[in-house]
């Protein structure tokens, strides 16, 4: 029947035949706010604010507004949740960790006036010319997940996926990643007289019991260097170099069982993937802030796509395991058979452009509040091997939209302290704003107290909740899975002015 040594041109085929797709470029296309307690707190709304570390992620003219040095570090606590509805069936996973999500160091010195005449001095009184350097560590985006889905399920199984991917190969051509590892543990099987079509062990007219859990973990952290102008005191000017590096595990594992006994041969099978990636990229941020008078201030900021190189690295395996009962065939009976692959690949993807305007309104030093409005073509993401990748482009162009992200942020001085509030909405990839599967929404506060005239400690907490459909395999074959996801960080920081 099947043999399970694999010939030269099987090995080729199956180090090749792992694809990369528009979810990796999504997946490091969505970063959303990251950084110090007082910019969570905020909602990470500093667009025209600026005078805050995390702003050299955002927007980097916020550095230029520094009149002197500062340097802080941020640890957190995360607590993430996932629910998920399968079937009607509800199931829930979570997962902690402890990180640093943010650490920092700015300084500023101002350039020497050239108007050294009492006359020239009266006719210039404004004159002020201001540098600014900075370096920041932030954590944009954070892949901690555990999600676990569970069903009773009826006339569907991923066996069914195997056998729709399989048709019209013959064996030697079946994905060994995939479709090729249910041909090796014999849960399809080609017809009798035919070389590229096949049947499937699971009776789709059946009841089975169907799991799978997915364990993420990684995150991206970008490290930027920023230099800042400052202009009289009105236009601010700023630039970094933003080199983010990504660290993304998965670890899925599918099974289905047949707890009813109702399936002819089939006991159960169990497929996991394991995919761990590693990268580095680099983009390039520029930004402006304009004070229009004491009360209003204005800002700008552009993103270049980010370019980032990727390697990935994959085990998938497979078993199935058929019943013992006396009409099953010979050559299966009571038998259990596993087969896996192993695989690296190495590719780039390019993430897209984004702009932002940001208005700040304040009260002398009493209160701030901030609103920045940023738009992203999702649709401009892409993988840039045009010969490789044309049908992934293609299909990101297709799927993808612009949408719109909007970051408000209040800051109230009741001295001693001082309370934040902020408010943070990612709008979908597929363009839907405000409501919807996909739109991330961040609600925050925070509290901030100076220890002395130099060092100061903030506090904050940011939930932030989102929704998505999910498919076990091809949505023609199976109804989508409800995930609703849940974050809740809580952030302490600790800084110094010099």
């Amino acid at each position: 029947m099947k043999h399970f040594f694999l010939s030269l041109v099987f090995i080729l085929h199956s180090v090749c035949s792992f694809s990369q797709n528009d979810i990796d470029v999504m997946r490091y296309s969505q970063s959303t706010i990251g950084g110090d307690a007082r910019f969570m707190g905020m909602g990470g709304s500093f667009g025209a604010l600026g005078a805050n570390i995390s702003c050299i992620n955002y927007n980097p003219a916020g550095i230029a507004v520094y009149r002197k040095g500062a340097a802080d570090i941020t640890g957190s606590i995360r607590f993430g949740t996932v629910n998920a509805t399968h079937y009607g069936n509800q199931s829930s996973d979570y997962i902690a960790n402890i990180y640093l999500p943010a650490m920092g160091f700015v300084t500023a010195w101002e350039v020497n006036n050239p108007y050294t005449t009492e006359s020239a001095k009266k006719h210039h009184q404004d004159w002020s010319r201001r540098h600014s350097i900075g370096i920041s560590i932030n954590k944009i985006a954070n892949f901690n997940y555990n999600t676990s889905i569970e069903a009773n399920v009826y006339n569907t199984s991923i066996v069914n996926d195997f056998v729709r991917v399989a048709e019209g190969k013959t064996n030697n051509q079946l994905n060994t990643f995939y479709e090729g590892q249910a041909w090796q543990t014999y849960l399809i099987n080609e017809y009798p007289n035919s070389t590229t079509s096949y049947w499937g062990m699971i009776d789709p007219n059946t009841r089975l019991k169907q799991s799978k859990t997915i364990q993420t973990t990684g995150a991206m952290n970008e490290i930027s260097l920023a230099y800042g102008y400052a202009i009289d005191n009105k236009l601010y000017l700023g630039a970094s170099l933003g080199i983010p590096r990504i660290k993304f595990s998965s670890d899925s594992k599918h099974s289905e069982e047949d707890v009813h006994d109702s399936i002819s041969w089939f006991k159960s099978m169990y497929y996991e993937e394991i995919v761990q990636t590693t990268g580095i990229g680099i983009n390039l941020k520029l930004g402006a802030i304009y004070r229009v008078n004491p009360f209003v201030r204005v800002g700008f900021s552009v993103h270049t796509p980010t370019r980032i190189s990727l390697s990935d690295s994959y085990i998938n395996s497979m078993s199935a395991t058929y019943d013992k009962d006396t009409s099953t065939p010979a050559p299966i009976r009571a038998q259990t058979f596993t087969f896996a692959d192993t695989g690296k690949y190495n590719y780039t993807i390019q993430t897209p452009m984004r702009s932002t305007a940001s208005l700040a309104l304040l009260a002398g030093k009493y209160m701030a509040f901030n609103v920045d409005c940023e738009v992203v073509n999702y649709a401009t993401g892409m993988l840039p091997s045009p010969s490789v990748f044309n049908a992934v482009n293609n299909e990101i162009r297709k799927k993808y939209s612009t949408t719109g992200n909007l970051r408000l942020g209040t800051e109230i001085n009741i001295q001693p302290v001082v309370i934040r509030l902020g408010y943070a909405m990612y709008g979908s990839p597929f363009g839907n704003m405000f409501a919807g599967n996909f739109v991330r929404t961040t609600f925050s506060g925070g509290i901030g107290f100076k220890r002395s005239e130099d060092v100061y400690i903030d506090f904050a907490i940011a939930t932030t909740s989102y929704k998505e459909d999910y498919y076990l395999y091809d949505p023609s074959l199976i109804n989508a899975t409800q995930l609703n996801y849940k974050n809740t960080s809580v952030l302490v920081t600790l800084g110094k002015k010099f």
